[in-house]
């Protein structure tokens, strides 16, 4: 749609400002379709997804961190997992919101290792009306639910029965507002 296209030129725009700048990209997804559309996108870039070996995996990142100036790496957000080090990027793209913040957070850090003094440009293209904005109304729901599920506790289950009222006030305020 053209939300998605919106997303897409928005990327166009980033990868040609960090390609002047000659920094290194590090691009995340969910989805393999979008990564096939960012390569198409991008030209020349490296890529990690779920079919790749532990060793396949490796030789990319070397790679990349061995690339002198601009360079982008695509990875799909579960197979760019443990152990993965891409301390030679300055640039994380999140191509959509993820379900748990945590694996968001994980992203980032690959990037933003210790000892890293560079700044760390973390950009999320979230387009509106897409399955983007489903998503996040999803997450913010599991989130609460999962609070309310963890924290069985009289703490959660004081703040739930305020939570409870505080559905109910909303309702109520809804119908006011109708009427």
């Amino acid at each position: 749609g053209d939300q998605q296209a919106a997303k897409y030129d928005r990327l166009r725009d980033l990868l040609g400002h960090y390609r002047e700048e000659g920094r290194k990209v590090v691009l995340f997804s969910f989805f393999r379709q979008v990564l096939d559309d960012v390569g198409l996108i991008a030209g020349d870039h490296d890529r990690i997804d779920g079919d790749l070996s532990a060793e396949q995996r490796q030789a990319v990142i070397d790679r990349f961190t061995a690339r002198t100036g601009f360079g982008l790496i695509v990875l799909q957000i579960e197979a760019g997992g443990v152990g993965i080090n891409l301390q030679s990027a300055q640039v994380v793209i999140l191509m959509e919101p993820q379900f748990k913040p945590s694996t968001e957070r994980q992203a980032i850090a690959r990037v933003r290792r210790m000892g890293q003094t560079r700044k760390v440009n973390a950009h999320r293209l979230i387009a509106q009306g897409t399955v983007d904005e489903a998503l996040v109304r999803l997450i913010a729901e599991k989130a609460k639910l999962f609070a309310d599920y963890a924290h069985q506790s009289s703490v959660a289950d004081a703040s739930a029965s305020a939570i409870d009222a505080g559905g109910a006030a909303m309702e109520e305020l809804r119908r006011a507002v109708a009427s």
